[in-house]
């Protein structure tokens, strides 16, 4: 796997966009659950859920960037404990952000409401009429 001395322009902007449509999708999660019912709750879904999609599709961009050229850490410049600490966080925070996306997909899909993304293309429904089976 080839390697970079550090990431190109266009990956540090999808980082940082990334970085702050996520905390902004903790915000409006947090906030539109408890709105009462109203135009301005089921509008906040609906731009949850486009950008949450989105994510979804920019942490798979992300992740063939990573694989396909991965920057170099200069571990001489940083201890050992940092330097496990950056291979451990990067991997489990793309799968915290997969597993927040996906499982945001789900539970809209299997609850019968779709995906407009953007009010541009309504996603198929993938789980139609699902039983949720309590263990």
């Amino acid at each position: 796997m080839p390697s970079a001395k550090s990431y190109t322009s266009t990956l540090k902007f999808l980082h940082w966009f990334m970085a702050i449509a996520i905390i902004g999708l903790f915000i409006a999660g947090y906030v539109m659950t408890s709105m009462a019912p109203s135009e301005l709750k089921w509008a906040t879904y609906g731009m949850h859920k486009s950008l949450g999609f989105v994510m979804l599709v920019l942490l798979f961009v992300r992740l063939l960037s990573r694989m396909l050229r991965s920057p170099k850490i200069k571990s001489h410049s940083i201890s050992a404990v940092h330097h496990f600490l950056i291979k451990i966080s990067v991997p489990v925070l793309y799968l915290v952000i997969l597993c927040m996306t996906l499982s945001g997909f789900v539970m809209s899909d299997a609850g019968g409401y779709g995906i407009n993304l953007f009010s541009l293309y309504e996603l198929p429904l993938l789980l139609p009429h699902c039983i949720i089976i309590l263990f």
